[in-house]
């Protein structure tokens, strides 16, 4: 590895680490953990009637994670579960679809402002180079052992 790659490496994970942090710092301003506010993220973008596994597909949160925090939820009165043959359906309940009007839509208007800051030609091209980033790590982790 030459020490230009290392800095390179260490540059991209700096950038992504930073980034999930942004997102932490506003799921403790609005009260949530990070794994409440990404099951309701998700639920928006999923739409009601989602299962736990398009959620986990969704956001990469570990299984027991993602079911503990959705039974925490259920209960605190915000998702109902409803079964569907071998699924359990997820939705919003009314006090549910009332914080996330509150408190997740104004997330997804802030990414929008964002992404209008960058432009769309930018957005393309920075997600081109991080899926061509992303296959070649997973290509190249693969040899590790």
């Amino acid at each position: 590895m030459t020490l230009e790659n290392d800095s390179y490496t260490r540059e991209i994970d700096r950038f992504w680490r930073e980034t999930e942090a942004i997102y932490h710092e506003v799921a403790v301003r609005l009260g949530m953990s990070d794994s409440s506010f990404d099951i309701l993220y998700a639920i928006v973008r999923l739409g009601e009637g989602c299962t736990q596994k398009d959620i986990s597909h969704e956001v990469l949160l570990g299984k027991q994670t993602l079911n503990s925090s959705i039974h925490k939820l259920a209960n605190q009165g915000l998702l109902e579960l409803k079964a569907s043959g071998r699924n359990t359906l997820i939705f919003l309940t009314e006090d549910g679809r009332a914080l996330v009007k509150e408190k997740i839509k104004p997330v997804f208007e802030a990414e929008s402002q964002a992404l209008e800051v960058v432009g769309a030609d930018n957005v393309r091209e920075f997600l081109r180079i991080s899926k061509l980033y992303r296959d070649a790590l997973r290509d190249s982790l693969q040899a590790v052992k």
